[in-house]
């Protein structure tokens, strides 16, 4: 049977795209940790693209900058907390771009409502972190799409987030960065992760490309994580049906665990040292907080726990 043939993407240069508010914004409720569900009624928003960043059929989450051009409904830009000419990035959860033509028998509708409602949860576990290791969140949001060759729509949910100025660690060339500036990326990326994990958010999409560094060139590059449509949560119950004990979630586990035996996910071109030796020296601070439970599940029955503990 032939394939359909796919309308040409929406999410290209100049594209003018109306939003709607869904209803998820960085509004806290002081009654409970996270975001309040606001009664937006449909207030909208109109974008232009200015610079697809990650776009093309068989690709679950199109990302792309855009320009807020307009409002209306009975929200305006001062409660979406956004102003006129910001430059934001949108992630379109778009299931008719999910996967290309030898894909099609997959479920692309069940995936991108997965990676859309992980990215929202995770903004809202994770507040207090925005600005500072992850980026701002404006709000969840339902794009309103012509559909091709006739005068219906459909809508694509999407999520608006502040842009990061700086490099992806991807795009950099670790061998032309000290190795002391590089010691402290590392060092403030396990740092990030390790406390982000505590949270009960495992990224187990966190890798070069979806790592950001502020003043690469500086010597003490800030880290921002910017990709979270990837990850599971360790509340969910789900996540336990493996071996790791179900008490162990909300506890902050030890580096000296967790990333003991090298960098991992793409990250084994910036360290060119003794890795252990140096992460034991980094996070020796943090061996009180390793517990006997711990110690079985991630050092296994290799490794004794006492070897931390005669350290």
């Amino acid at each position: 049977m032939e394939t359909p043939t796919k309308p040409l993407l929406p999410y290209h240069a100049g594209s003018q795209l109306r939003a709607y508010a869904d209803g998820i914004l960085p509004e806290p409720d002081p009654a409970r940790a996270g975001y309040s569900q606001s009664s937006l009624g449909r207030a909208f928003l109109d974008l232009k693209v200015a610079v697809p960043l990650q776009v093309g059929d068989g690709t679950p989450v199109q990302v792309f900058t855009v320009v807020l051009c307009g409002s209306s409904g009975e929200k305006k830009y001062s409660e979406l907390k956004m102003q006129p000419q910001t430059l934001l990035v949108a992630k379109a959860f778009d299931p008719l771009y999910c996967y290309d033509g030898d894909d099609r028998y997959l479920d692309a509708f069940r995936e991108v409502e997965r990676l859309y409602a992980h990215e929202v949860q995770s903004y809202q576990v994770l507040s207090d972190y925005q600005g500072q290791g992850i980026p701002k969140f404006y709000g969840s949001f339902s794009l309103c799409l012509l559909v091709s060759g006739t005068t219906s729509r459909r809508e694509v949910p999407m999520v608006l987030i502040g842009c990061v100025k700086g490099s992806s660690m991807m795009s950099l060339k670790p061998e032309q960065i000290p190795q002391s500036v590089r010691q402290h990326i590392l060092r403030t990326m396990i740092e990030l992760e390790s406390s982000i994990y505590e949270n009960n958010v495992d990224m187990l999409d966190l890798a070069p490309r979806n790592t950001m560094l502020i003043r690469p060139d500086g010597v003490k590059p800030e880290v921002v994580f910017i990709d979270f449509a990837d990850v599971q949560f360790r509340s969910d119950r789900h996540y336990w049906d493996g071996d790791i004990p179900r008490k162990l979630s909300s506890q902050y586990i030890s580096p000296l665990l967790r990333w003991k035996g090298g960098p991992r996910m793409g990250f084994e071109g910036w360290a060119d040292w003794d890795w252990d030796s140096w992460l034991e020296r980094e996070f020796a601070h943090t061996k009180n907080t390793i517990t006997p439970e711990m110690g079985e599940h991630w050092l296994g029955g290799g490794q004794s726990i006492c070897e931390f503990e005669r350290a």
